[in-house]
C-alpha cells in the first residue's frame, strides 16, 4: 500500500442540520488564491533518494527509482501518468551550494546568466555568489486520474530541458479540429513515461533519452477534466513557487543530469 497522506471525509456521519449542505460546498474559499496551498511538486525518485531507502525515515513504501512521487502527499503513480498541460513558465532558481537551501527565484529574465563565472565538474553553473543558478522549466499540471490531487509542479531541469521543449512543440502542434487554430494547453491529455539514462557517470531516470522524448497525446480532456483545467488554470495566475516547501535540499538528487 502506498504511504501518503490522504484528504478524506472524516469517518464520523454528519449531525442533522436541517439542510443540505451540499448545496454550500467549496463556500469559504472564495479568497483563496494557489498561495494558499501548499503546491505539490511532481518528482521522479531517483536510486538515491530517501524515499526509495527503506532504512530512512523518510522512505515511502513500494516507492522504486523511476516512478513519478507526489511531494505532499506521498502518492506514488508508477512510471507512466496521464497528465493535463494546464500551463508554462520558466524561471532561473538560485541554489546554495553543497545542498544547503534554496535562496531565490529570478523569474524567466536570463540576465542573471550573465553572473556565471564557472562550470564544475557536475555541470552546475556557478554565480558570483559561489550559489549555483538552475534553469527551470515549470510545467503546471493536473493529473487526469487524480484530480482530486489539485494543480501540481512538474519542474524540468538540465536533460529534462531538451524534453520540456520537445514537449512544447508537440503541444503547440495539436490544432483544434477543423479550424486549424491551436488547441489550448488544458484541453488535451499528455501520457508521459520514465526512462532509465546512463553514463560514465553513473544512471537516472528522466522523461526521455537522448534520443527520445517520452510523452505523446492521449486524448482530449472530459467535461469533468475541462472544468478542473479551467478552475486550475484561474488559481495559477496567481501562483508563486515556493521551491522551499519542495523536497529539501539535502534530499535533492545528485545524479548526472
Amino acid at each position: 500500500m502506498t504511504k501518503k497522506k490522504e484528504l478524506t471525509t472524516p469517518a464520523a456521519g454528519l449531525p442533522e442540520l436541517g439542510v443540505d449542505l451540499s448545496d454550500y460546498a467549496d463556500e469559504g474559499f472564495e479568497g483563496a488564491d494557489l498561495s494558499a496551498y501548499a503546491v505539490p511538486f511532481l518528482r521522479i525518485l531517483q536510486s538515491n533518494n530517501p524515499q526509495v531507502n527503506e532504512d530512512d525515515e523518510a522512505y515511502v513504501e513500494g516507492a522504486k527509482a523511476g516512478m513519478f512521487f507526489n511531494t505532499i502527499s506521498c502518492e506514488l503513480y508508477g512510471r507512466e501518468l496521464d497528465i493535463i498541460p494546464i500551463s508554462y513558465a520558466r524561471d532561473f532558481v538560485e541554489w546554495k551550494p553543497n545542498r544547503a537551501g534554496f535562496v531565490k527565484a529570478h523569474g524567466p529574465d536570463p540576465a542573471i546568466l550573465d553572473r556565471i563565472v564557472e562550470i564544475d565538474e557536475k555541470n552546475n553553473s556557478i554565480l558570483d555568489t559561489g550559489n549555483i543558478i538552475q534553469d527551470t522549466r515549470n510545467h503546471y499540471v493536473l493529473l487526469a486520474d487524480h484530480l482530486e490531487a489539485g494543480p501540481i509542479i512538474f519542474s524540468l531541469v538540465s536533460t529534462g530541458i531538451r524534453h520540456s521543449r520537445k514537449w512544447m512543440t508537440l503541444m503547440r502542434n495539436i490544432k483544434i479540429p477543423n479550424t486549424g487554430k491551436t488547441a489550448p494547453m488544458f484541453s488535451t491529455i499528455w501520457t508521459v513515461r520514465t526512462v532509465h539514462n546512463k553514463n560514465d557517470d553513473g544512471s537516472w531516470y528522466q522523461i526521455g533519452d537522448k534520443t527520445k522524448t517520452a510523452v505523446e497525446f492521449k486524448d482530449w480532456v472530459n467535461k469533468e477534466q475541462f472544468k478542473a483545467s479551467m478552475a486550475a488554470r484561474d488559481l495559477i495566475k496567481s501562483a508563486t513557487v515556493n521551491y522551499a516547501s519542495d523536497i529539501p535540499p539535502e534530499d535533492k538528487d545528485d545524479v548526472p543530469f
